[in-house]
């Protein structure tokens, strides 16, 4: 490529950029449709009484590839968990009236036993098998017992290495332990909806379907979704609705139903599929003013300190920042978008001796892992380090400076995951 083509190009991506930078300074891209929050909001709809929109069903519809997969998102692929989903929610709007399309589509797709417990759950909600599928086989079922009381008694070091079965739904009395204490946080937001579902649909203990379901509502967004995820929003307002339908009642019950149902309408795509979340707005503006200071650092002096006051405006009181900054998320700070976010501050000029910068530094810190890595949340509860987090946490302490020892950690994580 010529470097007249070349530049050409970036000044495209650039203009393109920009036009995606907000009033209030921040910059926000459109993510794409995934497989399984669409299949999930569709049997939500199904749930509520209402019927599928024929956007929706055209979604996947076009996103099934020639061999009759589907993959997990609109980019392709095949990948056999979202295959059975998608088969599922098709094969409940097709049971709402009959559509040659749907037949079509039902008749391409493979057939594929049924491995993901969640799926499984799914399917066993929906009444295509019994419940009693979910549970693993006695000798396993001791095998978890065993586990559980060991977890506690591990160094962190090895707790990583220790993953449940992923064929059979883990026990209800999970969550009444240390270990659900111990789980990275989005696992916990996804697990205490289908433990709900599950309890309701097999042992029926009033008592544990009411705490689980007080957990539910005292952990929701302010803006009525869960985590701001779209599964786990999506399975949440399934739990509500078993929940109604098994007796529970009250005003908090019905307002967490119709504002989670608003935020998921929400996710819709302009394909007809549903997104996994609303934005990543803290990140795709860090992002973009490190990709734009690359380019020039002058000559976009007022939209560096648009995105700093914004970034400024939204981190978190702990000194993080969260993957979305709209107001209410009170979302937890992950280290990618600290990172980032702290990053794009330096970049726009903020001076690393900022109480902002001091406050986002002291996170980092805090978060590093025993082995020298940076994880999305929190050490040691589940959430393994990860390559590009790290690298982008060490970027920040190469700017900053004066964090030789954590840096050196850092690359002797990296270098020791070369695989």
């Amino acid at each position: 490529m010529d470097t007249a083509t070349l530049q050409e190009c970036i000044a495209k991506g650039c203009s393109h950029l920009l036009s995606l930078q907000h009033d209030d300074g921040h910059f926000k891209g459109e993510l794409s449709a995934n497989t399984f929050p669409t299949c999930v909001y569709a049997l939500v709809q199904m749930a509520l009484g209402r019927s599928v929109d024929d956007d929706l069903i055209g979604w996947f519809i076009e996103n099934q590839n020639d061999q009759g997969y589907w993959g997990l998102d609109a980019s392709g692929g095949s990948d056999n968990e979202a295959t059975l989903f998608a088969k599922l929610a098709l094969e409940e709007i097709q049971r709402t009236g009959q559509r040659e399309d749907v037949a079509t589509a039902l008749a391409k797709s493979p057939d594929l036993p049924l491995n993901l417990w969640i799926v499984k759950l799914m399917y066993a909600r929906r009444g295509h098998i019994p419940w009693e599928d979910l549970n693993p086989p006695g000798f396993l079922s001791a095998s978890m017992r065993l586990g559980e009381f060991l977890m506690p008694l591990l160094p962190k070091s090895l707790l990583s290495r220790f993953k449940p079965p992923i064929k059979y739904a883990p026990p209800v009395r999970l969550f009444y332990s240390a270990t659900f204490q111990r789980l990275f946080i989005a696992e916990k937001h996804t697990l205490v909806p289908l433990l709900l579902i599950i309890e309701i649909n097999t042992a029926k203990r009033r008592e544990v379907v009411e705490t689980l379901l007080e957990w539910l509502l005292k952990n929701r967004c302010a803006d009525g979704s869960w985590f701001k995820v779209g599964l786990i929003t999506a399975i949440s307002l399934m739990a509500l609705m078993d929940a109604k339908e098994f007796g529970c009642e009250g005003a908090d019950l019905e307002t967490a139903i119709r504002e989670g149902d608003e935020w998921l309408q929400r996710l819709r795509t302009s394909n007809g599929g549903c997104r996994e979340a609303i934005n990543l707005n803290v990140f795709d503006t860090g992002l973009s003013v490190v990709a734009l200071d690359a380019i020039s650092s002058n000559e976009y002096s007022s939209q560096f300190n648009q995105a700093a006051e914004w970034l400024l405006t939204n981190q978190n009181d702990d000194g993080g920042w969260p993957f979305s900054g709209l107001p209410g998320g009170n979302l937890p700070s992950d280290a990618d978008d600290t990172a980032l976010a702290t990053m794009a501050l330096l970049k726009s000029g903020v001076n690393k001796d900022h109480p902002a910068i001091r406050q986002s530094l002291k996170w980092l810190k805090s978060h590093q892992s025993e082995n020298g890595g940076w994880g999305t949340y929190i050490p040691g509860t589940g959430d393994v380090s990860c390559v590009s987090i790290t690298s982008h946490v060490i970027e920040v302490c190469l700017e900053i400076g004066g964090m030789g020892e954590e840096v050196e950690k850092a690359v002797k994580w990296l270098k020791d995951s070369i695989s």
